[in-house]
């Protein structure tokens, strides 16, 4: 069965992302966007600019000023277009058979944590990994048009440019069996239904 169903022409998964373009918060953003650049805009018309925003913020060395972020009246207001973009990769990348299948990467690299030596590397969209955090249950929450801007757990720079996801396995003096510690992009997290220290055979 295919993840994504179509119903009269337009995406099921897509229906909440599209309802916040007319959301209270972006109508009030757009005009007073409008007002600013004298020109009329659409919803999609200001995600587009807070993407390439986005972008030539996220290589400083080429752009030392991002004009397409002035655009903005606010920083404020890009949490207000992120939001649709978050509802967007939320409701592509999160639903039930996505989290399901990657389970055939978790268990791939656990095999390998078991006993390999050296290093087991996969590349993919930085988005795959959307799906592997919520199966090991560091993503819980869901993201929900009546979700907060700010204070939600739910946000797509979990997975920026180059993100990335790793489990390293080490060996003590003494101890029997592995302990794993879980990085990501490059930075120790905590397994929620393994603390540290974790040992593999519990995880």
């Amino acid at each position: 069965e295919n993840y994504v169903k179509k119903e009269n022409t337009k995406m099921v998964w897509q229906k909440e992302p599209n309802e916040w373009l007319d959301h209270k918060q972006m109508k009030n953003l757009r005009k007073r966007m409008e007002e600013k650049l004298g020109v009329d805009l659409t919803g999609f018309d200001m995600v587009t600019l807070h993407i390439i925003c986005a972008l030539e913020t996220a290589v400083p060395r080429l752009h030392s000023h991002s004009h397409f972020c002035d655009v903005f009246t606010s920083p404020d207001d890009l949490y207000i277009t992120a939001f649709y973009l978050d509802l967007l990769r939320w409701a592509g990348k999160m639903m039930p058979e996505a989290v399901d299948s990657s389970c055939v990467l978790l268990q791939d690299g656990l095999q390998f944590l078991q006993t390999g030596t050296g290093a087991s590397l996969k590349f993919a969209h930085t988005e795959t990994i959307f799906p592997l955090l919520a199966k090991i249950g560091y993503i819980t929450q869901g993201i929900r048009p009546k979700s907060a801007l700010r204070t939600r757990e739910f946000f797509g720079d979990l997975t920026p440019l180059g993100g990335n996801f790793f489990l390293v396995a080490s060996e003590c003096v003494g101890e029997k069996g592995r302990f794993i510690e879980a990085f990501l992009n490059e930075k120790k997290v905590e397994l929620p239904t393994c603390p540290s220290p974790c040992k593999l055979e519990t995880l």
